[in-house]
């Protein structure tokens, strides 16, 4: 009897033992576990001995979060995240509120009727982060990146290509520029950067706003002579012979930081126990499905089936042969230029000083859920 009851005592003890050894880190890109209850403040104050050691427990708490949105293929994280319930999973009730543009949503993110929302890291954007809001800066929407073809391209009409009146960047002087945001976007930023490594006389260069539909339009129709066009136009318009590319987007600025996902910090803490957490895990699901399928090709039809349900363009076939955007997987955003890209709206007379950026990034949520999922790899 003796004997027995010590066996039995040790295989309780090896029973706990393997419920308490931490599992090992799921693969990149893989579906968490499904999340358990609400870890306690003891548990989750736990260092890891590694990133994906040991993850803690999500709560699972449900939560309402509002979420400002464009029709754009560069919310796909979001859309994706939201079509295959990687929210769902993790309690969020997502409410997905769609704007026409970035402008138009700020003033719902500022006053945190959102709570989660994006823009074009542009004049208006570095503005207003740099106001000490509670806006922040939590992950990317589109950037370029070394050795990924940029979505969008300063074209040129074909006619004025094919005469030789507009072949080099010199030949822009004196010349309007179109460009969505004018003088205040993120697209002015590239011309500039390109104009002082092209040595162009910067006060003979004007950019005038005009949306990306309406520039193809007017080059097609002879209106304009040259503009910043993004995808899907840009392949459509290349394919029907409007215009031929004077320089790529990654060309004229490598690196550029085109698009930012943003929180309402206070309305992201009052909307529940790590709201900003689960978001970003979902969210980060999202991006890497959509990474997975246009850059690396896996799963594409699916992936496709999602953007032509939630963004503005419905044919599949542009999808297939289009240049995707580029979401960075791992949420990382390229900050370190926000200080100089400032002061070039200043120098242009767009914002009067360049801001206090020390606290426009908050990058604790993109590092929370990379250590739960893990460092993205590509597909084998």
């Amino acid at each position: 009897m003796a004997l027995r009851r010590v066996a039995a005592l040790a295989a309780l003890l090896l029973l706990a033992l393997l419920a308490c050894t931490p599992a090992g880190p799921p693969p990149s890109g893989a579906a968490p576990p499904a999340p358990t209850a609400a870890a306690t403040p003891q548990a989750e104050a736990a260092p890891a001995p590694e990133a994906t050691a040991a993850r803690p427990a999500l709560p699972t708490t449900p939560t309402s979060l509002p979420v400002g949105t464009l029709a754009l293929d560069s919310w796909a994280g979001v859309f994706i995240a939201d079509a295959r319930g990687y929210f769902r999973e993790l309690g969020l009730a997502v409410e997905l509120v769609p704007f026409a543009n970035g402008t138009d949503m700020r003033p719902a993110l500022l006053n945190g009727d959102l709570a989660v929302g994006g823009a074009g890291l542009n004049a208006g954007t570095i503005n207003l982060i740099g106001r000490n809001t509670d806006v922040k800066i939590v992950a990317d929407l589109e950037s370029y990146r070394a050795g990924h073809q940029a979505a969008d391209a300063l074209v040129v009409r074909k006619d004025l290509w094919d005469s030789g009146a507009i072949r080099t960047a010199k030949d822009l002087e004196g010349r309007d520029v179109y460009g969505p945001g004018g003088p205040g976007g993120g697209l002015f930023l590239q011309l500039m950067r390109w104009a002082d490594r092209e040595g162009l006389d910067k006060s003979k260069l004007a950019m005038t706003n005009m949306g990306t539909s309406e520039i193809r339009a007017a080059l097609a129709g002879g209106a304009i002579d040259v503009g910043f066009v993004s995808e899907p136009n840009l392949t459509a318009g290349l394919d029907a012979g409007e215009f031929v590319i004077l320089a790529d987007g990654q060309d004229m600025y490598p690196g550029q930081q085109i698009l930012v996902l943003q929180y309402n910090v206070r309305a992201m803490d009052a909307a529940g126990p790590r709201a900003g957490e689960r978001f970003m895990l979902a969210y980060l699901r999202g991006v890497r499905d959509y990474v997975n399928a246009m850059v690396y090709h896996q799963d594409q039809e699916s992936v496709i089936d999602v953007l032509v349900q939630y963004t503005a363009v419905k044919d599949h076939e542009v999808y297939r042969h289009s240049r995707p955007s580029w979401i960075d997987p791992n949420g990382r955003v390229n900050v370190a230029n926000l200080p100089a890209d400032a002061a070039v709206y200043v120098q242009a007379g767009i914002i009067p000083a360049v801001p206090n950026l020390d606290h426009a990034y908050a990058s604790e949520y993109a590092d929370y859920a990379v250590g739960y999922l893990g460092e993205y790899r590509p597909p084998s």
